[in-house]
């Protein structure tokens, strides 16, 4: 009965979101927030049989997850009609673009690049071997990581980030995919490397989205469909051999359906923990996530969840979600308004970066539809903190320098000034 119910309203979600922003405008926040609401979390109700014998998904959380899509969704349309305009419209002045400054670009995008491999050459220097490759990957690349997060942020931050520069500018100047392909392929082996599937991947995709919408060809949502089974059958592949087991289609299936259901059981345990055993929280879990920037033993809100609720297991915190964060800070009070605005801001974010369309713009987009997403498993301020920011501060210092590198060759152009007779 309970799966029937989420059948549908996925389905109605589903139709709405074609029809008012198109589901193959993933360079819209809220759509590839929607997407990842649905793969992440929202499948893992239709097979939570499979694992009764584990946990039993309570029909309230149900409720939860629909009623956190629907206020979402809700928020996004009511975006759609303050701002007046549609997202097909906005998203194909995209291929209007125009980009001046190509020289410049390509050269710091090529400095940014290099940087952030030498970084991660670095990295892997100091922990002593490349992560993916370890014999106990799984857990080498977790200790490898303690006291050098930073430093890891940020050579992803660089990768990624021109990657995205250049499939922008090379699509604009008119350019073959194939200009771009190799700098996808190295920077995602780079990231790879470091033991992240996700961010690998993510490279990967947006590289492809970022190409073809500067182009004006837009996927369909077929092909979208087929490159995300594609790139979780794959993901999938690199947690088997990283944990050391061997490849089957069975164990490939079993790890694609985990990561959904393990979102739908975190979920329940928020919910029956709040406020039975721990009271809500009133906004202090968003604290204790901002807290971690802070020096010396500061958990985020999933480990001290995991602490205060006394659930022992090996690996890292709970994924607590955007949903049992807003639950645990302020129950059911919580849920459809700031899922709503969740929807709003992602969508009105959306259109005020489409009104002027330029390349800064374009990546600026691209940061927000591509970090903002993971809100949905991970809740928002760790997003904002570990990834936002970061491809934030590094968008601002490639204009900073952009800048610096505009005014020496104007000072070229200008040449020596001649002397008074």
């Amino acid at each position: 009965m309970f799966e029937f119910i989420s059948f549908i309203w996925l389905l109605v979600c589903a139709l709405v979101i074609r029809r008012t922003f198109g589901l193959s405008q993933v360079l819209n926040p809220f759509v590839m927030f929607w997407i990842y609401h649905v793969v992440f979390l929202y499948i893992g109700l239709f097979y939570r049989n499979l694992y009764d014998h584990a946990v039993t998904i309570q029909p309230a959380v149900f409720v939860m997850i629909w009623s956190g899509m629907g206020a979402c969704l809700l928020g996004a349309v009511a975006a759609r009609i303050h701002t007046g305009e549609p997202a097909r419209e906005a998203t194909a002045r995209l291929a209007q673009m125009r980009v001046d400054d190509f020289p410049e670009r390509i050269l710091l995008s090529r400095l940014f690049f290099v940087a952030g491999a030498a970084l991660i050459g670095l990295y892997f220097i100091s922990v002593g071997a490349i992560p993916l490759l370890h014999e106990e990957a799984d857990d080498f690349r977790i200790a490898a990581r303690m006291g050098k997060g930073t430093l890891v942020l940020l050579a992803l931050a660089l990768v990624k980030y021109a990657v995205y520069q250049v499939a922008g500018i090379r699509a604009c100047e008119g350019r073959r995919l194939i200009r771009v392909v190799p700098w996808m392929l190295v920077g995602a082996l780079l990231v790879v490397g470091i033991g992240n599937r996700a961010p690998a991947l993510e490279l990967l995709v947006f590289g492809f989205v970022v190409y073809y919408a500067v182009k004006g060809i837009r996927p369909s949502v077929v092909r979208l469909a087929l490159l995300g089974v594609g790139a979780l059958a794959l993901m999938a592949v690199l947690g088997i051999l990283r944990q050391g087991h061997s490849v089957s289609s069975a164990l490939i299936v079993l790890k694609i359906i985990w990561r959904p259901f393990a979102n739908v059981q975190n979920l329940e345990w928020v919910y029956e923990t709040f406020p039975v055993t721990i009271p809500f929280q009133y906004g202090y879990g968003y604290i204790v996530d901002a807290l971690v920037i802070l020096p010396g033993y500061s958990p985020n809100f999933g480990t001290w969840f995991k602490e205060m609720a006394g659930y022992d297991f090996s690996g890292g915190s709970v994924t607590v979600t955007y949903l049992g964060e807003i639950f645990a800070n302020f129950g059911w009070i919580g849920i459809v308004p700031i899922c709503f605005g969740y929807g709003f801001g992602l969508t009105w974010l959306f259109y005020r970066l489409m009104r002027r369309i330029s390349i800064n713009n374009l990546m600026l987009l691209v940061i927000c539809a591509t970090t903002l997403k993971s809100i949905v498993s991970s809740g928002i301020i760790s997003v904002l903190l570990y990834e936002t920011m970061m491809l934030l501060a590094i968008h601002m210092l490639f204009n900073g320098c952009l800048w610096v590198v505009r005014s020496l060759r104007r000072e070229e152009c200008r040449g020596p000034i001649p002397a008074r007779i």
